[in-house]
């Protein structure tokens, strides 16, 4: 039984080195360009991007199911 759990333990870890070398050898390139998008810069500055017409007092809260709704 022991060799069982022996034989298993050592499937396991050739799988897991395998998948471990799949990645980082066929994936290299695609991981290093997502590991730089936190250092581009964007094209236009944050406050452009947000819409400065609607303020915090104009959201209206979203009922949830099950809670009555004002008016009905």
């Amino acid at each position: 039984m022991s060799l069982l759990f022996s034989a298993w333990t050592v499937l396991v870890a050739l799988v897991f080195l395998g998948i471990v070398i799949y990645v980082f050898m066929e994936k290299k390139a695609h991981f290093d360009e997502a590991a730089r998008i936190p250092l581009e810069e964007d094209d236009e500055p944050l406050a452009e991007r947000c819409d400065e017409r609607q303020s915090p007092a104009d959201l209206k809260p979203v009922p949830r199911s099950g809670d009555p709704v004002k008016g009905e």
